[in-house]
């Protein structure tokens, strides 16, 4: 007999037999062929991938491979808060591992503590569908970090980037601004 999913072929209408095996041997469901008798032979699953599933697959991996290049801290969520995209660098951020970050909540990984305003600005993002974006010091880690938070219908992707070089020239830039001031006012 000739099983098709939890259905055995003989189960559907005789005018759908042949139809239904190739359809589906071709292109949705695992197979199975079975010895008739049982006695010769275990059964032996046949399970060609779909070209659709194939190339799905192909390009889930290449997006993860492009996500895994990026220097910079980067995670996704869904619209129910968990995780379902971390990189190393960002569980960094959240003091944790990649793989235990995973299906977590978004502000237990990354609570109120981690960058101010955090909740409010993916809160915001999530709500109104607008883009978010904030720079702040993370104490812990002694280091800037600018924030942006996009949103889409099925959650949110955010970019944590390490601004701490740039803030410090900026801070060096402002002093010596303000020593020349201080120079050419005292003339």
């Amino acid at each position: 007999s000739i099983i098709i999913g939890q259905t055995p072929i003989t189960q559907l209408p005789f005018s759908q037999n042949l139809v239904a095996w190739s359809f589906y041997n071709l292109a949705f469901s695992t197979v199975f062929l079975v010895n008739p008798l049982n006695l010769l032979k275990p059964p032996m699953e046949i399970s060609p991938l779909p070209v659709r599933e194939q190339e799905s697959l192909e390009k889930i991996a290449e997006i993860r491979d492009v996500l895994e290049r990026i220097n910079d801290a980067f995670l996704a969520v869904n619209r129910n808060w968990k995780i379902t995209y971390i990189n190393d660098k960002a569980a960094e951020l959240g003091n944790c591992l990649a793989k235990d970050a995973l299906g977590k909540n978004l502000l237990d990984v990354f609570h109120e503590s981690f960058v101010s305003d955090f909740p409010r600005l993916v809160e915001t993002a999530m709500t109104t569908q607008e883009r978010q974006y904030q720079e702040d010091y993370l104490l812990s880690q002694d280091v800037w970090l600018e924030s942006h938070i996009y949103p889409s219908h099925t959650g949110l992707s955010i970019y944590f980037r390490d601004i701490t070089t740039r803030k410090k020239n900026e801070e060096k830039l402002a002093e010596s601004e303000n020593r020349l001031r201080t120079i050419i006012q005292a003339e």
